[in-house]
């Protein structure tokens, strides 16, 4: 995926930088950085969209909820 699939599937979900976060699991800064496709360091360092959050992504798309977990915490 990406950096602009990215943005773009976070656009067609109706997602705010925020709100994509809170369904991926992951902080604002994440979301930032992969759609800038860097880190804010002095060097710029390359941010590739990871495997797993493209898999979440079109799980989401699909309207899939997580996966059934036996746990006593809630995700």
């Amino acid at each position: 995926m990406t950096k602009d699939e990215f943005k773009t599937w976070h656009k067609s979900m109706g997602f705010t930088q925020e709100m994509a976060g809170i369904a991926l699991g992951l902080g604002r800064s994440s979301i930032v950085q992969y759609e800038q496709g860097y880190r804010r360091d002095a060097n710029k360092t390359t941010v590739g969209i990871p495997l797993t959050v493209a898999l979440a992504c079109a799980a989401l798309s699909a309207g899939l909820a997580p996966y059934p977990t036996t746990s006593s915490f809630d995700i």
